[in-house]
């Protein structure tokens, strides 16, 4: 087992060293391929009254939401 991953490893160095041949001069060096600054939208908490909240879960006890017991 020992001897195929270091063949293995051999290949992928081999690789590596096959990259350093590709001129780079003047590339501009990056960290991501496509140039993407934070894609997400900005949190707008939506303040509802626990009224409609409790109106819609499944089960309750008076002002409270109950859960299904997890352990």
């Amino acid at each position: 087992e020992e001897s195929k991953y270091a063949k293995e490893m051999g290949e992928i160095l081999k690789y590596f060293r096959k990259l350093d041949e590709v001129d780079t001069e003047g590339v501009e060096p990056t960290h991501h391929v496509v140039d993407v600054v934070n894609v997400m939208r900005e949190d707008e908490p939506e303040i509802k009254p626990a009224e409609n909240i409790l109106k819609i879960v499944p089960a309750k006890k008076d002002r409270f939401i109950k859960a299904p017991r997890i352990v």
